[in-house]
């Protein structure tokens, strides 16, 4: 609550006279800290203590790991369920295919989804691989994300946006225009794209 009021110190201090600390108070004071190492710095903290991270604190982390990989500086962040006991959830998946793919790792993402997912990917994964491929101009990989996506939720025109700008940026006109041509037969709108 302090926190969310700007008032960051109130919360650590209040964080550290906690006699004992659950998981309701890890997931405060680590959110807390979600742009700074000191999110990485607690949940050593929290690990050291013995305590177990729940799905909160795996999604707050691996979005943290992803900021800095974009950065250059990054530190990844793997949870193995056999260590932690947490089932990776589709947000998780979708959060190590952006971290990934904001590192330019586009394939290592796409291997991700493809030979690491227990689950069937879905519109989050498939969107973080995307619009890697959009930062990245990686057409290929593109097209492939592009057409689960159609497949998934095919009446969303802005499915079909990154694909338009990705073949825009490539120089790809005729594959551009193609796209935009599936949007109108489809009865979608893409006259902003």
């Amino acid at each position: 609550m302090y926190a969310n009021c700007g008032k960051l110190n109130r919360a650590k201090w209040l964080f550290q006279q906690m006699p004992q600390k659950d998981i309701v108070s890890w997931n405060s004071i680590i959110s807390d800290h979600f742009n700074t190492a000191e999110a990485l710095t607690y949940f050593k903290v929290m690990e050291n203590l013995g305590d177990l991270p729940d799905c909160n604190i795996c999604v707050i982390l691996v979005n943290l790991c992803s900021s800095w990989v974009g950065e250059g500086r990054g530190e990844i962040v793997l949870f193995d369920e056999g260590e932690y006991g947490i089932k990776p959830t589709m947000e998780h998946y979708a959060c190590m295919v952006n971290l990934y793919g904001r590192a330019g790792m586009i394939e290592v993402g796409y291997k991700i989804i493809t030979k690491g997912m227990e689950i069937k990917a879905g519109l989050k994964v498939w969107g973080a691989l995307l619009y890697a491929c959009y930062l990245h101009s990686n057409v290929d990989i593109a097209e492939i994300s592009a057409e689960r996506l159609f497949e998934l939720e095919p009446n969303n025109e802005l499915n079909f946006e990154l694909p338009i700008k990705i073949y825009d940026n490539a120089g790809r006109s005729e594959d551009e225009k193609r796209v935009k041509l599936t949007t109108t037969e489809w009865g979608l709108s893409v006259d902003n794209m």
